[in-house]
């Protein structure tokens, strides 16, 4: 009973932690485009 709480936690967890990493992840990506846009776009002028 106790061990079938703890595995649903543990797939829970598992889950909420793919979705930070990923959004982590989306996070930095967009960032990096988006410093490389703008520096190229002040390097134009």
């Amino acid at each position: 009973m106790i061990f079938d709480a703890i595995t649903e936690f543990a797939e829970d967890l598992g889950k909420w932690l793919a979705i930070l990493i990923l959004g982590i992840f989306l996070a930095f990506f967009i960032h990096n485009i988006y410093s490389e846009t703008v520096l190229k776009g002040s390097m134009m002028k």
